[in-house]
């Protein structure tokens, strides 16, 4: 954990450089997960500081994915340029390993996104997205009678993008 003199601006500086070194777009439990199991900050703190840099326009909030997704404005990258030696290098060294040891499996729960809606019906639709560096590549709504199944499906979806993926693509081309 940071020392308390100025404890606010480093803890945001923390997550900018978080953001910095993630190749992919995080969410904010991912950011939040990084953020206390290395105990650089705790779960108020984290959610606080990540409100505040949104705010500020320091990171990018992008609404095209479910759940919300950041990434470092213009902004952001010039402010964690200026102040990036305020962050402790034990703190830096904490978020690079978790980089380096997480990066693949970050990548993968953001490529496939299963969320599951009420309809006004009493129906429920299960949206999947099958997405490769950002963009969808696709993008499957089954409208379901019930919510066990709605989440049968995007469980089921979640452990089995690729193959499918890869089924309807074969399907296709052939």
């Amino acid at each position: 954990m940071f020392s308390r003199a100025g404890y606010g601006l480093e803890m945001k500086l923390a997550m900018l450089y978080l953001l910095n070194k993630s190749t992919v777009r995080l969410n904010a439990d991912q950011l939040i997960e990084c953020m206390s199991v290395n105990d650089i900050m705790n779960y108020f703190d984290a959610v606080n500081s990540l409100s505040e840099l949104s705010e500020s326009m320091l990171v990018y909030e992008h609404e095209d994915t479910d759940p919300k997704s950041y990434t470092l404005s213009v902004q952001g990258k010039n402010t964690l340029g200026e102040f990036k030696t305020q962050i402790p290098s034990s703190v830096r060294e904490k978020i690079d390993l978790y980089i380096k040891e997480n990066s693949l499996a970050l990548r993968r729960e953001n490529e496939h996104t299963a969320n599951l809606y009420s309809l006004p019906d009493g129906k429920f639709l299960a949206s999947l997205k099958a997405r490769d560096d950002d963009t969808s590549e696709l993008e499957i709504a089954f409208t379901v009678e019930s919510r066990e199944i709605g989440e049968h499906i995007c469980q089921n979806w979640r452990e089995k993008a690729g193959d499918v993926y890869k089924y309807i693509i074969e399907q296709l081309v052939v």
